[in-house]
């Protein structure tokens, strides 16, 4: 065993090979009666299975799957029942699941590879296996513990499975908390996977479902700590899981979203005052997923004024608080987001006339502030948006749209967006005039313009012969 435990750990890529043989040569000698009462070791098989699955191999995580199973098997496979002694533990299952979920791999956009979905879903079996014997008294020896529950949550939040890994992890999460709650001190939860499967909700892409999954994990959360005690001490959200929770529902577009945003950032504001916790403390992410759900939730009139007083709030904040606040200054997201919540506003002349100068405002800020360089392709963008959406058609409109048309071929900002805004914009004369009259106005690309007016994108495409 001492042997087998040293090849096993050493981390070479003949290591499990060589651990493997060992182990069979010590099964052959013990099952022809040579060793008598040297059984072997099911801490040697624990290790040879762990030392499959961080190996190299490929086939690594099924030969330390196929290891369990023989283990499994040992207690059956002789009438004698000399390997009645023997039962995998949850050790060894921790070892097989943790094989799989190191194989759990995203391709491209983070989507799932076939690989990676494979891995995990044998990783899944593997567990629900151990439950069915913790459960039916098959094996008490093999019930799930902390590493179990929190291996298998994080390996589905990295699966890019979308919807299914964040329901996944959310079973397995309530799970883990039902059996701490229960009295299993092994398997309390840590709000570090709480909010990874908070973050797993965010990123799911299914819109509102996505985002009402994370609110209802934060408020299950805040639960927790409100009961408080030796228990469930330390179970507060921070401001990184109250922001992730804010971003989804700004990117859901939720019915009543910017509501639900606006109040959170008044619980963590609340939370802080309470507290003086600095994991807690709001922070400039915070404020401007905020701004952010006011531009695409409920588009109401009134949310771009609500939105620059977020701006005003932040900076109140970081004044009341002192010191280096480098994490309470607006930047150009913030920005960016108010002019855009500015151009989403629906509304009579008089409220889209007040949303515009809330727009420009912002767009004025940025560009004294020189937060982040300045303005970028998508403030433009934004602020073009505005101006179409929210300016009559007239001389105010064009001159505003041609000034900063100019201003952003000067930076080198220009975009496809940027042109399409341009040319809903303007009329077709003034228009082609700012463009320098190319031919084929109307399906002009930014490829198709002078290339210094777009070098700050790092969006150009590769000119094609």
């Amino acid at each position: 065993t001492t042997v087998i435990l040293s090849h096993a750990m050493s981390r070479s890529n003949i290591g499990p090979v060589k651990a493997s043989d060992l182990l069979q040569r010590t099964l052959d000698l013990y099952e022809k009666g040579k060793w008598g009462e040297n059984r072997p070791d099911l801490v040697a098989f624990n290790a040879v299975i762990s030392s499959w699955g961080s190996s190299s191999d490929k086939g690594g995580a099924e030969r330390a799957e196929t290891l369990l199973n023989r283990l499994d098997s040992l207690r059956t496979d002789f009438e004698d029942g000399r390997y009645k002694y023997l039962y995998a533990d949850t050790v060894s299952y921790n070892a097989a699941i943790k094989a799989w979920c190191s194989r759990v791999t995203r391709g491209r956009q983070h989507n799932a590879t076939p690989e990676g979905e494979n891995a995990i879903r044998r990783a899944q079996y593997l567990f629900e296996r151990m439950e069915i014997m913790c459960t039916s008294g098959e094996n008490p020896n093999a019930c799930p513990d902390a590493r179990t529950y929190t291996t298998l949550i994080y390996a589905w939040t990295r699966s890019g499975m979308g919807g299914e890994a964040a329901d996944a992890a959310d079973s397995l999460l309530r799970k883990m908390e039902d059996r701490y709650a229960r009295g299993n001190a092994g398997c309390r939860p840590s709000i570090k996977a709480y909010s990874a499967v908070i973050q797993a909700h965010a990123r799911s892409a299914r819109g509102p479902d996505g985002a009402a999954g994370a609110l209802a994990l934060l408020e299950r959360l805040e639960e927790l700590a409100e009961r408080g005690g030796v228990k469930w001490e330390g179970m507060q959200p921070d401001v990184v899981t109250y922001s992730t929770v804010v971003d989804a529902i700004a990117k859901s577009r939720m019915d009543g979203g910017a509501s639900l945003a606006m109040d959170i950032l008044d619980r963590v504001e609340e939370l802080y005052d309470e507290s003086a916790d600095e994991a807690s403390r709001p922070n400039v992410r915070l404020y401007t997923a905020a701004i952010d759900a006011l531009a695409n939730c409920d588009r109401e009139e009134g949310n771009a004024q609500l939105a620059m007083d977020v701006i005003a709030r932040m900076e109140s904040f970081a004044a009341k608080v002192g010191g280096k606040c480098e994490d309470l200054v607006p930047n150009s997201y913030t920005y960016n987001y108010v002019i855009r919540c500015a151009a989403n506003t629906v509304g009579d002349a008089g409220a889209r006339k007040e949303a515009f100068r809330v727009a420009l405002g912002a767009f004025q800020l940025l560009r004294k502030s020189c937060v982040d360089g300045g303005p970028n392709s998508f403030t433009y963008g934004y602020f073009l948006k505005a101006c179409t959406k929210l300016l009559p058609f007239g001389d105010l409109r064009r001159d505003v749209m041609v000034r900063t048309g100019q201003e952003c071929f000067a930076g080198g900002m220009l975009t496809d967006e940027v042109l399409v805004w341009l040319k809903r914009g303007l009329s077709l004369e003034v228009g082609r005039e700012l463009l320098g009259d190319p031919d084929r106005y109307q399906s002009i690309r930014t490829n198709d313009l002078p290339a210094e007016w777009s070098r700050n994108t790092g969006r150009r495409a590769r000119r094609k012969d």
